[in-house]
């Protein structure tokens, strides 16, 4: 005949009663304990994590937002600015829409991604709209609603970018922001949010051509490139994935 279990009823309940008991001296005291021990340090680092959290989340938002605005379709600005078929001098972003009182940077490169923003010499077609700031990194203050043209001269190559003061306090939902020149020959393919790092890139952007040769471009999130590479179609890298210290890595295609 098999054993039956059985439970000591009583037993049970005075087991449960000390449980409940020493929770209670736990709530009690554990705010004490808690203030006295080496683990209120790490507790007073929660809001520099929550900080960091949301500066990370805050700056997640902004590449999604400005990639949502850079694959826009037609009927909003174009995501790249067209170029001459035999342009080889860039200006970065080539296109910006801007507020009143807002600042921008620029910068300008060839055919080759090489910065020569150093070597630049930089004009606009008029002073009614936007103020020309000197130094090493060329920068426009806006001071009233209008277009205006910024143009870069490097020997004897002009390269040109569109700035747009708006009138109004705010961006109406969906205006991009800017845009990047177009290289001839290719399109966009990608855009990928860069890991935070202290000098890196905050995007890459693939373009491609119909030859299957891939450009990678870095900019900063104001839209100044900071490199270009380019790669032929056999060795154009697929996946790309950001590296935290500002770097990347992509799978090669297979043969």
């Amino acid at each position: 005949m098999p054993k039956l279990l059985t439970i000591d009823i009583s037993s049970v309940e005075i087991r449960l009663a000390r449980a409940i008991l020493a929770l209670a001296l736990t709530m009690v005291f554990l705010p004490n304990f808690y203030a006295q021990s080496p683990i209120a340090g790490a507790a007073q680092s929660a809001p520099e994590s929550s900080d960091a959290a949301a500066k990370a989340a805050a700056r997640k938002a902004k590449f999604e937002e400005t990639k949502r605005r850079l694959e826009q379709g037609a009927d909003s600005p174009a995501k790249e600015v067209a170029s001459d078929p035999n342009q080889t001098l860039f200006v970065s972003p080539a296109k910006v829409n801007m507020l009143m009182g807002e600042s921008h940077a620029f910068c300008v490169f060839d055919i080759d991604g090489r910065d020569i923003t150093a070597s630049a010499e930089w004009m606009l077609s008029t002073s009614g709209v936007v103020d020309l700031m000197a130094g090493p990194v060329p920068e426009v203050v806006s001071k009233s609603s209008g277009r205006v043209t910024l143009s870069a001269r490097v020997g004897g190559k002009i390269a040109e970018a569109e700035i747009n003061v708006l009138t109004g306090n705010q961006m109406v939902p969906g205006t991009v922001k800017w845009s990047a020149a177009q290289i001839p020959g290719y399109h966009t393919d990608k855009i990928v949010q860069a890991m935070p790092s202290a000098r890196g890139p905050d995007m890459y952007i693939t373009d491609r051509n119909e030859k299957g040769e891939t450009l990678l471009r870095a900019f900063l999130s104001d839209g100044r490139q900071l490199w270009m590479k380019k790669f032929s179609a056999a060795a154009a890298p697929h996946d790309i994935v950001p590296m935290p210290n500002g770097g990347l890595t992509g799978k090669q295609p297979k043969p």
